[in-house]
């Protein structure tokens, strides 16, 4: 009787042992992978700040006042282009192509 208890006890020992081991090898690849996920998130909050301050640089006003006046060859708007949507004069003229006989005039009628 006492063999047969002796061999339950080495057993159940031996398989909490192996349990234990096993788990134990779980938990330290489940840390290593977290510890790797947080690496990963600091680097792309790093990349998203970088991307913010690269965005903040080429929307400047200033800057891209002069890359328009260099590259568009365009002058600024004066108050004499500017037609108020009320106006009778706010119409859009398109013409000068060769395909378009007579000019197109589309008047603005206002929200419906």
């Amino acid at each position: 009787m006492i063999y047969r208890s002796t061999l339950f006890y080495l057993l159940l020992t031996s398989s909490l042992g192996i349990a234990l081991f096993h788990i134990k090898y779980q938990v330290i690849k489940l840390e290593n992978m977290l510890s790797s996920t947080h690496k990963e998130l600091f680097r792309t909050e790093e990349a998203i700040h970088l991307l913010h301050a690269e965005w903040a640089y080429l929307n400047d006003p200033k800057r891209l006042k002069i890359l328009a006046s260099k590259h568009l060859k365009m002058n600024e708007t004066t108050p004499l282009q500017m037609v108020g949507l009320e106006s009778e004069e706010s119409s859009v003229t398109i013409s000068g192509n060769d395909m378009i006989k007579d000019p197109i005039v589309i008047k603005w009628q206002g929200p419906q």
